[in-house]
């Protein structure tokens, strides 16, 4: 696994860096909790250039008028480049303006060698890796280009973190990103999709008692992603009560994923979050190649027994943390 994973699990549990810190002081501040930096880096300016561009609209039609666009997709006028280019995302310009952006097509010789500087500059500045974002929409992209242009960059820094965003969201196998995009890791959306409601199965599991329906998307999802040589992670749920906002943390943590963590600078993490961060990060069982093995009991509650045990371990080593765990069930 190309990653210090256990120091990337304790991120955010060291106090709140003051925003008024330089980035090499913020740098730092970092190394020096042996944490890692992952950044999801902006777009490059190439918009009058390589954007993906149809040639003219349709005989006798307007400019503008020869797509049935959806509310978020269509083709935009560029007064800048005399073309119409495809959009699917909204943004900002330097000044504050909505703008549309463009999609880039890799199919471009001249965007695949920007694709690859923008990665090696980030890299150079000494980051521990990079969410490319929206990778399921890239236009003309394939594994081959996705590895030499992006993961086969990043993982030439050594042990660099490489996650595409969104991508398994979409029904498609996970397992693909890892095996043959090169990447080394993607949001555990078998856990729930954030934009789909009552998907979320840790927040149905708290809500309803019932836990089950846990272990069948965690063989479906998670662990084959674990086989094939990925990590995963997750955003906790969000409760306003904050027993249950600690359970559903303590879930996460027990399930061998990466924790995503909202952090607001003036608002910690609590006493408890922080412990778990930092137990997670301490215990084999917890790491991200864990693996989940059924665990006989006799209990009668919905809560089956199923430890998580470290690669090439004797599940029993984990058997006391799963019945602390297990009494945040019951």
């Amino acid at each position: 696994m190309s990653l210090a994973l256990p120091a990337l699990a304790a991120l955010l549990a060291s106090p709140a860096v003051p925003v008024e810190l330089s980035r090499a002081d913020y740098e730092d501040r970092v190394r020096a909790a042996s944490l890692g930096q992952i950044i999801s880096p902006p777009p490059s300016e190439l918009a009058d250039r390589v954007f993906f561009v149809r040639p003219t609209h349709l005989p006798g039609g307007t400019p503008g008028t020869f797509y049935e666009s959806a509310e978020h997709e269509y083709w935009e006028w560029s007064e800048r480049a005399r073309k119409f280019y495809w959009t699917k995302w909204g943004g900002r310009d330097r000044q504050g303006r909505k703008v549309r952006l463009p999609q880039y097509d890799w199919r471009s010789p001249v965007f695949q060698e920007e694709a690859e500087k923008i990665v090696r500059f980030w890299m150079d500045t000494g980051i521990d890796g990079m969410v490319i974002d929206a990778v399921n929409w890239y236009i003309g992209c394939t594994w081959e280009l996705s590895r030499r242009r992006m993961t086969d960059v990043t993982a030439s820094y050594g042990s660099a973190y490489s996650q595409p965003e969104g991508a398994g969201a979409f029904r498609e196998d996970p397992v693909a990103w890892i095996t043959e995009g090169g990447w080394n890791s993607v949001q555990d959306y078998g856990l729930g999709i954030w934009w789909e409601g009552g998907t979320n199965l840790i927040h149905n599991a708290i809500e309803s008692g019932d836990p089950r329906p846990l272990e069948p998307a965690l063989r479906a999802y998670h662990d084959r992603v674990v086989a094939g040589g990925g990590s995963l992670y997750y955003q906790p749920t969000d409760f306003d009560d904050a027993a249950r906002r600690n359970l559903a943390f303590a879930t996460l943590a027990g399930l061998g994923s990466l924790i995503q963590v909202e952090h607001v600078l003036d608002q910690p993490l609590d006493e408890e979050r922080r412990w778990l961060l930092k137990t997670k990060a301490a215990h084999p069982a917890l790491h991200q190649l864990s693996t989940c093995r059924r665990w006989p009991t006799t209990a009668t509650t919905p809560s089956s027994g199923l430890p998580r045990t470290r690669a090439n371990a004797c599940w029993s080593s984990s058997i006391s943390r799963r019945r602390r765990m297990r009494s945040r069930w019951t």
